[in-house]
């Protein structure tokens, strides 16, 4: 048997991993966005990464059962730790579950997704407006239009691997407009949509 996330607890993690991504934003590669940071002038962000931060944000209550003080690890608290020298005590606290099976990490989580994120896919939600004017610039019509774009790793003129570096680029369609972008999906808004 496995442990299965409620649409709640899903909606909870989601909040507070925007609030981990405006904390800790923008990541330079999937590593920076999935590990702890190893500079120690913060230490919240030296303890984990932002999506274990997320899971063991307050307000997510995936794992709340192991948070209360006698399910706990607390450095020099708990006998287990007792004794341990570290660089960093912190990073012995936390719940005596960690690793079991019905404790949720990242590495759940990860798990499940890791074959589909990309750290070159980025996707955005654009959105446009225009009105049609007659003759004495009056507005006849208006329209609002919204497409989901994607960027992807690879280079317009394919001529060029996706790995190389702007300055090693030998297409000029490349060196002017960079990687290739897919509208994935396209509709017109309504006005009470906008």
């Amino acid at each position: 048997s496995g442990r299965y996330l409620t649409d709640a607890e899903i909606d909870e993690l989601a909040v507070a991993m925007v609030k981990q991504v405006k904390t800790r934003g923008p990541f330079l590669s999937l590593s920076e966005f999935i590990n702890r940071r190893l500079d120690g002038s913060n230490q919240e962000l030296a303890l984990k990464g932002a999506l274990q931060a997320a899971i063991d944000d307050d307000s997510v209550s995936i794992n709340a059962a192991f948070r209360t003080a006698e399910r706990s690890f607390t450095h020099g608290g708990s006998t287990e730790t007792v004794g341990m020298v570290t660089a960093f005590p912190r990073a012995l606290e936390g719940p005596i579950a960690y690793g079991s099976t019905p404790y949720v990490d990242q590495a759940d989580i990860l798990r499940h997704m890791g074959s589909t994120l990309t750290p070159r896919g980025d996707t955005f939600v654009v959105r446009a407006y225009g009105d049609s004017l007659d003759q004495t610039g009056e507005v006849v019509a208006r329209a609002w239009c919204e497409a989901v774009v994607q960027r992807t790793p690879e280079y317009l003129d394919i001529s060029d691997d996706a790995h190389l570096k702007n300055s090693e680029l030998v297409s000029e369609a490349n060196q002017q407009y960079g990687r290739r972008f897919l509208i994935t999906s396209f509709r017109w808004l309504k006005l009470n949509e906008v």
